[in-house]
This record gives C-alpha cells, sequence and structure tokens, in this order.
C-alpha cells in the first residue's frame, strides 16, 4: 500500500492513521523513497507524451484551417470577388 499511496489522487482511499503508516514507512525506506519517484516520473512522462500528441494534433488542425482562410482569400482576390 505504501508504494501507491503517496502517488497523485491516491491519498483519498486511506483512512488517517494508514496514511500516517504509510508515511512513517517511507520515511524510513529509502527503496520506498526511490520507487516512488520512479513511479510518478513514469506516470508524468506518459502524461506528458500524451499532451505532446495532443498539441500537435490541435496545431496541425489551426495551420490546415489557417491555411485553407488564405487560400480561399487568395482565390477571391483573384477571382474578383472581393
Amino acid at each position: 500500500m505504501e508504494e501507491n499511496l503517496f502517488a497523485i489522487g491516491m491519498h483519498n482511499k486511506a483512512s488517517l492513521e494508514e496514511y500516517e503508516q504509510a508515511f512513517d514507512k517511507l520515511v524510513k525506506s529509502q527503496e520506498l523513497q526511490f520507487g516512488g519517484q520512479v513511479r510518478a516520473m513514469y506516470a508524468f512522462e506518459k502524461q506528458i507524451c500524451l499532451a505532446f500528441i495532443q498539441i500537435d494534433l490541435v496545431f496541425g488542425a489551426f495551420i490546415s484551417g489557417f491555411l485553407i482562410t488564405v487560400l480561399v482569400f487568395i482565390y477571391g482576390v483573384i477571382s474578383g470577388l472581393f
């Protein structure tokens, strides 16, 4: 239980006594401390990769829309619509 208790959003399932006991074990165990850091870095890296994929897709959609708008404007100017 101590391994996951201090991960983001995991402490709401434990009572105060369980939380305090897990914290005492964490403070006394270097393996739990480094393990928690490694798990947190792994979770954050996955979140960041997903965020970059989403940003890339949104940017691609924005640039596509912008280019379509520019092309339609240029076509309108050339054909005399504006």
